[in-house]
């Protein structure tokens, strides 16, 4: 059974890539690379209705179980489950192609179908929205730019402890419309739906769109000042995005090798390290904190919430 494999953003904001495995019937996805989430697709069941009719009744996705190369699979208990035979065939189908996959991360980005809020003047302020299916691409009402729970518990300046709303107020005051871009290896090409379908109404340079998904360079000092503390506290996460320049990704690591846990959760899907020797130090650090009880950052949360299949 041939396995679709694949990386996509988990927005917004911005926290990191899922690594995502799919067979048909199935799919798997993990952000940090070494724990992995099964899920067997729900399916259709037949039953007869009160004239006889045999109708079909969408199943529920059944979560099949865990597993890591450390620990192996731990297999979650199936209830109201009429197809058991299915469901192991597809896990163990599935957990077959998440072994092969885990070998081989990160696994390339798909999602290059990106919707964008962008300021007055049309320029493009924060990425908002993913899609690796041309199909998912729709016109909606402009949205908001959220910074996202995590950032609201954590994310202060030491004279703003409210900074994380404040820089959502600021981004937004700023949003005057959305656009979607494709991004081509050599080319951002904006699109527009019309009765005949989707578009490309302009050409722009790859560097069109902010690399770290967020305008740093704003007219006024203390905005800059703002976006940039967010986008050092973001920097484990944007550690894990392909295609940044040298410059920017050693300034990137020298961040984010301060916040080890974090990076000890998610090296192993950073495309490629800089500084070897700097993530061997934050990876002792980490091991020394966990050894002594402190496992976690101030607010951590390792839960992943994203997974649509298809997307």
């Amino acid at each position: 059974m041939t396995a679709r494999c694949y990386s996509q953003r988990l927005l917004q904001p911005f926290r990191g890539l899922a690594q995502i495995v799919e067979i048909d019937g199935a799919d798997a996805v993990s952000r940090d690379g070494l724990h992995w989430e099964l899920y067997i697709q729900g399916g259709v069941d037949r039953e007869q209705d009160d004239r006889g009719e045999w109708i079909e009744i969408p199943l529920s996705d059944v979560k099949y179980g865990s597993w890591s190369a450390r620990v192996g699979l731990s297999r979650y208990p199936t209830r109201h489950v009429t197809d058991y035979e299915r469901i192991d065939r597809l896990g163990s189908c599935l957990l077959d192609a998440v072994r092969e996959a885990a070998q081989r991360l990160p696994l390339p980005l798909e999602d290059r179908y990106e919707r964008w809020l962008l300021d007055r003047d049309g320029r493009p302020l924060a990425l908002i929205d993913s899609c690796r299916d041309v199909q998912k691409v729709r016109e909606t009402a402009i949205p908001k730019w959220r910074p996202g729970q995590i950032a609201e518990q954590e994310f202060t300046t030491p004279d703003q402890a409210d900074a994380c709303m404040r820089l959502a107020a600021l981004i937004n005051n700023e949003a005057g419309s959305v656009a979607w871009y494709r991004r081509d290896a050599d080319a951002i090409h904006e699109l527009q739906l019309r009765d005949t379908g989707l578009v490309t109404c302009a050409r722009h340079e790859v560097d069109f769109l902010p690399a770290l998904l967020l305008r740093d360079q704003w007219p006024d000092g203390e905005v800059s000042d703002l976006v940039e503390r967010f986008l050092v506290w973001q920097s484990p996460w944007l550690l894990t995005l392909p295609g940044l320049d040298a410059h920017t990704r050693t300034r990137l690591e020298s961040q984010a090798f301060r916040m080890a846990m974090r990076v000890a959760e998610l090296h192993r899907v950073y495309p490629c390290v800089l500084d070897r020797d700097g993530l061997r130090r934050a990876l002792v650090e980490a091991a020394l904190r966990q050894a002594g009880g402190g496992d976690e950052e101030p607010g951590e949360d390792s839960t992943l919430t994203f997974f649509v299949s298809g997307n």
